[in-house]
């Protein structure tokens, strides 16, 4: 189960904490999606609406300016793209939440080809390590460094445990 508090610890950083309780009708909506998710639903059309729904909501909330004040007090002009990388990482809530079996480890390895989706990388990365082929994890690492490092916080961690 994914909770709004989880949900506001992904926004507040982008957004501050001011913006995200502005935000609280849609916390609860998104919550209500990432808890109502089956694996029968296409997880690019929930990443789709995630993007779709926070852009506009952000949109509406600063007047067409993008302009938000982070709690560090500066104020951060939020870009198109912006709003593509938070939709992953708020779906990172819903992989992490997903039962670890066959099925599932094969819809996040298709969303992760086919939408090169940081969140899905690291949730295979972390949950199923140990059952994917050492060589296919190789490259999976290639591909998770070559990702902006701001996002590679739990990934060096990660090697760090195993010794890589």
């Amino acid at each position: 189960m994914v909770s709004e508090a989880q949900i506001c610890q992904v926004l507040i950083p982008w957004l501050g904490t001011a913006l995200t309780q502005m935000l609280s009708p849609s916390v609860r909506r998104i919550t209500s999606r990432l808890n109502g998710y089956t694996s029968r639903q296409e997880l690019s059309q929930l990443y789709e609406w995630l993007r779709v729904l926070l852009y506009g909501d952000v949109r509406r909330v600063t007047n067409g300016t993008f302009v938000v004040q982070v709690d560090s007090g500066d104020l951060i002009q939020m870009r198109t793209d912006d709003f593509d990388t938070l939709a992953d990482d708020l779906m990172y809530l819903l992989f992490s939440s997903f039962p670890r079996d066959r099925d599932h480890y094969d819809i996040l390895r298709q969303f992760a080809l086919a939408y090169g989706s940081l969140s899905a990388y690291r949730a295979l990365y972390t949950f199923y390590r140990s059952q994917i082929d050492p060589q296919e994890l190789r490259v999976m690492e290639k591909v998770i460094r070559g990702f902006p490092a701001g996002r590679l916080y739990w990934f060096g961690s990660q090697n760090d445990k195993e010794g890589l």
